[in-house]
């Protein structure tokens, strides 16, 4: 096992181009929010680099008096620093403040953070390409303090990170590694797992799998004290995979998504990782291919691991086993949703409602069949033997 592979280094965030540091803080946020039970709706966030921001690239309206790593009580509001060429010194922060060459008054004060200090949030500018010891970190906190202080705010609160402290953040979430190492080729986060499975096609739903997929989210943001496995089982085709990525798109899940196949979980450094209490790591699994033999191994090392946790694992499995797992069974599609699929490679209605009737509800099946209409009309099983 390679010790700390699921651990970021500080170099690492001079990789980042803007958009993928503003970005990744972003999620870090989300992810943080959701920990602290603060809805999204308390949430504004922009992942545009270029957006005009007032100073405040992103805010906590309100944290219900709830502290987190980079969340403290009451408002927050982020400025995320991107470039090489920013310096937390006086000028460089007269100058993100104020703008250039302008006097250091309040009549000048960017309007976001002069509205975030009105409302005695808490300031935190976030430095991606610059590393600090405690030292240089207290004295840019203490420079924005100074210049809020000119401004006729007596206690401003402000949070100053820089690369070592961005690391460690985001080492506890394997996800958001993932997002710096899309190359891992064992796992995947959210954004880099349709690369392995091949969601390219338009996902066409019935009331059954919408069902499913409401029930599948509900269990996924409880505020359960424990940890969760989820156990999606149903035939082979049938649509398991596709619809927990579906499942897991929202923005309170999607941050937290590590996905790969069970043979892989099973004996990895990251399994370690997540069952090591001192690490307090939180991750939401989703593990794919995932045997009943497998799933029980894994699910037996991540049990008391509380709340951190959560486990959708796939299978073919029908069968089920006793204890804290939860089961739910992927439902076929019906005609018109196979028929739906089949139109999409640009089939007539009736001749797609016609070939709907062979699918037996297999959305794998239709989209076989679907793709060889297009290419192979000669031979429209070839591919399926």
């Amino acid at each position: 096992m390679s010790p700390g592979i699921f651990t970021v280094q500080p170099s690492e965030l001079n990789t980042l181009g803007p958009d993928q540091a503003q970005s990744l803080f972003c999620d870090l946020i989300r992810i943080e929010s959701r920990i602290l039970g603060i809805p999204l709706s308390d949430l504004v966030i922009s992942e545009n680099n270029n957006d005009a921001d007032g100073g405040i690239d992103a805010l906590v309206v309100n944290s219900f008096g709830k502290t987190g790593d980079i969340i403290a009580s009451g408002k927050n509001g982020y400025q995320i620093k991107t470039g090489e060429n920013f310096v937390p010194n006086k000028s460089g922060l007269k100058k993100e403040f104020f703008g250039q060459g302008k006097p250091a008054d309040i009549d000048h004060l960017a309007p976001a953070i002069k509205q975030l200090l009105d409302d005695n949030g808490t300031y935190c500018i976030v430095v991606f390409k610059r590393d600090f010891n405690d030292a240089q970190r207290n004295q840019a906190k203490q420079i924005c303090i100074n210049l809020f202080k000119g401004c006729n705010y007596s206690n401003p609160k402000v949070i100053v990170l820089g690369q070592s402290h961005l690391a460690k953040l985001l080492s506890q979430y394997p996800s958001l590694v993932l997002f710096l190492r899309p190359a891992d080729g064992r796992f995947r986060s959210y954004d880099s797992w349709p690369r392995v499975e091949s969601f390219n096609n338009n996902l066409f739903l019935g009331d059954k799998q919408s069902e499913l997929i409401n029930s599948l989210q509900t269990e996924l943001l409880g505020n359960n004290e424990q940890a969760l496995h989820i156990r999606l089982i149903g035939e082979p085709g049938i649509g398991k995979s596709r619809l927990a990525f579906e499942v897991t798109k929202l923005d309170t899940l999607r941050p937290l998504v590590v996905y790969g196949k069970g043979e892989v979980f099973k004996n990895s450094d990251l399994l370690t990782r997540l069952e090591d209490p001192d690490q307090q790591v939180s991750a939401i699994l989703v593990i794919d291919d995932c045997d009943r033999d497998t799933a029980a191994i894994i699910w037996s090392q991540l049990k008391n691991a509380g709340p951190r946790i959560r486990i959708v694992s796939i299978s073919n499995d029908l069968e089920q086993f006793t204890g804290e797992t939860k089961y739910f069974s992927m439902p076929s599609l019906g005609n018109e949703e196979i028929r739906k699929i089949l139109i999409d490679y640009q089939l007539q209605s009736e001749v797609a409602l016609r070939w709907a009737e062979l699918c037996d509800g297999f959305p794998r099946v239709a989209h076989v069949i679907g793709s060889n209409l297009q290419q192979h009309p000669e031979d429209v099983f070839s591919s399926m033997v």
